[in-house]
């Protein structure tokens, strides 16, 4: 902004090279530029008689504006998993992190562990050799991996906590559990997260013989992990 005061004239305002041409009556002049490079600002003042004024000249430079946006690994990392974050705009050179309020000074290349589930907040205020700066934030969290337990037997007739096939994972939003006979025909099928095998076919009712059978389990969470696994499971009757 540049101000040269004198009441009832009008002020020819030049931004070169060929930026801006303006003619107001107002001292007060400002124009963004959105460009990095040399600049020529120019201003004479005609007044109400039509004398015009020595042209005036200053001379300036518009420096790049640099971008702190950065890029997570993960959206919704896990806990112990390393987050690599990377910040794609190389001009800048000076980094300062905030995560949670708690601050540290970085390359653009970034790596950081949680311990701990939970929401978090990540800032970036970053700076070019020039000193200007750009600040980005943006919120994650920190989940649980989806674990599953597949147990290799079970008995109807057993003890009770093992009276039936269960695949058994944390966060389950869907799943399917086929099991199989020695042939490769499907006998049992459910789509239930909390589904199960209880030994029987559901066409009778009836338990199958004592042995060995095939299975195939698939899980998601909520979050989009996949979990599959086949193998075989031991009815004992």
């Amino acid at each position: 902004q540049v101000r040269f005061p004198s009441a009832g004239s009008v002020y020819h305002w030049t931004i070169s090279p060929g930026i801006s041409d303006s003619l107001t009556s107002d001292p007060d002049f400002e124009y963004v530029l959105t460009t990095p490079g040399n600049y020529q600002l120019e201003l004479f003042v005609e007044d109400a008689n039509g004398c015009i004024s020595p042209t005036e000249t200053e001379a300036g430079r518009a420096y790049p504006y640099p971008s702190a946006q950065f890029t997570l690994s993960d959206t919704v990392p896990k806990i112990e998993q390393t987050l690599e974050i990377h910040v794609a705009d190389q001009s800048v050179v000076q980094l300062q992190w905030s995560l949670d309020g708690i601050d540290s000074v970085g390359a653009q290349n970034y790596l950081w562990m949680s311990e701990d589930t939970g929401h978090f907040e990540l800032e970036l205020i970053g700076a070019n050799r020039w000193g200007c700066y750009d600040t980005f934030m943006t919120p994650f969290r920190v989940r649980y991996p989806m674990n599953c337990f597949v147990p290799n037997a079970f008995s109807p007739f057993g003890l009770e906590s093992n009276r039936e096939f269960r695949p058994a994972c944390e966060s389950v939003y869907e799943s399917e559990l086929i099991i199989y006979n020695r042939w490769g025909e499907i006998i049992f099928r459910t789509n239930d997260p909390e589904g199960s095998w209880d030994g029987k076919d559901p066409k009778t009712g009836e338990y199958f013989q004592s042995g060995v059978y095939l299975y195939l389990f698939r899980a998601r969470d909520g979050f989009g992990e996949i979990f599959q696994q086949s193998g075989t499971v031991t009815l004992l009757l």
